[in-house]
């Protein structure tokens, strides 16, 4: 027995109560224990499918033999009103997750950097020291200089 996860779009166009006859026809498909179903929810899509620009979504986790997966995977491809499906392995049975924009996960990356420099209990922020590139003091040096020691080298090979 492995543990699944089902991923579904619905047809847009659907009435609510035939989509919940559809989704039940589909529950009573599993043969096996459904462990987690998650909430149904209407999307618009990237981009169209199967002539669709909008879509039912719903999810669910079941435990069940991979015999029974290729039955489940004959009886969905026969149903009209669904778009497009996927099912996945999975290694826990933990809740679906909800989506999370990229936006809202973007700002929390930032929270936890400045989180990562208080430090301590009272929440104090250390400040980190910039270290200034120390500086090179420019050696003034007159051309009288080059051009002497200049003939020594010369001198020298010579």
């Amino acid at each position: 027995m492995k543990i699944y996860e089902l991923n579904l779009q619905f047809s847009g166009k659907l009435e609510e109560k035939k989509l919940q006859e559809i989704w039940q026809k589909i529950k009573k498909d599993i043969v096996g224990k459904i462990i987690k179903e998650g909430e149904s929810r209407k999307i618009m899509l990237a981009y169209p499918i199967k002539k669709e620009i909008s879509a039912f979504l719903n999810s669910l986790i079941f435990e069940t033999s991979p015999e029974n997966v290729v039955e489940l995977r004959e009886a969905l491809e026969q149903e009209e009103k669904i778009l497009r499906y996927l099912i996945t392995t999975r290694k826990t049975a933990d809740i679906i997750q909800k989506r999370v924009p990229r936006k809202y996960l973007k700002r929390e990356t930032e929270k936890e950097e400045k989180i990562k420099k208080i430090s301590g209990v009272s929440g104090q922020i250390k400040k980190e020291k910039i270290k200034k590139p120390e500086l090179k003091k420019k050696l003034k040096i007159k051309l009288e200089d080059i051009d002497k020691s200049l003939k020594k080298l010369l001198e020298k090979e010579l």
